[in-house]
């Protein structure tokens, strides 16, 4: 029989983000301790990519900081970050300790929905601007002339996006159309994008990447990418996770990501991550980026390195759209099977 406090850490575990809600890690608890693995069914993104690790880093913090809440603490132990073998071990104090899940974990959401215009308060923003983990650390855009430029930098990496077999394969696979795909705890609910009149059927449409690949001749992909672009704008503010490249380095951005997006959610702030630009970054290294794409990424990401005033030795790690919202979003599920015992 698990105890009920580490039942608590497997729900605060679950509550984690991932890319298209994939939930990359399959949970392992014995006396005392949960584990996180990579699962062993096939992902998009491998066990070591850094999409994976930005997850894997969230799911450490939301057990990190439940620990905290309670008396007794614990102590989380990083191991293989490359195969997930296991990603890392939390240990509590004592096994039997008492131990509740945070409101403000489980409360976490994503809202893909437009924004009101209001400005995010230094209240709000300053302390945010302060955090770090490790050499992750926070930069935030939000004057106009700031979110302009990122938005256009996000523009031709959304455009290259639609243009990708794999990246169109991976979100057409993610999208949960019925009630029982719903019912399976992953992917992406269609009621939590934010979509136009006949959108939903559009996607069905182009879902065959043969009819995706026949609308790109006459500019589709230009139309997608500022549909996104549109939603960008109806932003207050764009918080940007950055610092070195690297394993531990994207798991320690995971784990600051998490900190910042729940400290917003408390706050009262809508939150939507914006993974486009860092996963083009990371085709343009493993050289997976359509040829005729390549050139314009290229560009794209050095006008954003020379924005930030960043070193060659940073990057971006991920994006945070930031505002008040202006619709109550769909929450999106977990699988109920994310465990087991040992």
């Amino acid at each position: 029989m698990i105890h009920h406090s580490m039942q608590e850490l497997a729900r605060a575990a679950i509550a984690a983000p991932s890319a298209d809600n994939s939930q990359p890690w399959k949970l392992r608890i014995s006396e005392g301790q949960l584990s996180a693995f990579a699962p062993p069914e096939p992902n998009f993104f491998g066990p070591g990519d850094h999409a994976t690790l930005l997850s894997i880093g969230a799911v450490a913090e939301n057990l990190v900081q439940t620990m905290a809440a309670s008396q007794g603490g614990g102590q989380l132990k990083v191991r293989d970050l490359a195969r997930g073998q296991p990603y890392f071990d939390v240990e509590l104090a004592s096994a039997d300790q008492p131990l509740v899940v945070p409101p403000h974990i489980l409360d976490r959401h994503t809202n893909r929905h437009p924004y009101a215009s209001t400005p995010v308060p230094g209240e709000v923003v300053e302390p945010i601007k302060s955090l770090k983990e490790g050499a992750a650390k926070v930069v935030v855009l939000a004057s106009q002339g700031e979110l302009a430029e990122f938005i256009r930098i996000s523009i031709i990496c959304s455009e290259s996006r639609f243009r990708t077999p794999e990246l169109h394969r991976w979100l057409m696979d993610s999208l949960r159309y019925t009630a029982e795909e719903v019912a399976r705890g992953d992917g992406l609910d269609m009621r939590t994008l934010h979509l136009p009149p006949g959108g939903r059927s559009f996607m069905r449409f182009i879902k065959d990447w043969r009819r995706m690949e026949f609308l790109n001749r006459f500019g589709a992909y230009r139309l997608l990418a500022q549909a996104e672009a549109d939603v960008l704008r109806k932003t207050a503010a764009i918080v940007l996770i950055t610092g070195r490249d690297g394993l531990k380095e994207a798991f320690d951005a995971g784990r600051l990501m998490e900190r910042v997006w729940l400290a917003l959610n408390a706050a009262g702030w809508a939150v939507q991550p914006a993974y486009v630009i860092p996963d083009q970054s990371n085709r343009m290294l493993s050289e997976s980026l359509p040829r005729a794409c390549r050139e314009d990424i290229a560009k794209a990401l050095a006008d954003l390195r020379k924005f930030l005033r960043q070193p060659e030795q940073e990057r971006l790690h991920i994006a945070l759209r930031v505002g008040l919202a202006t619709k109550t979003p769909v929450r999106s599920r977990r699988r109920s099977c994310a465990f087991s015992v040992s």
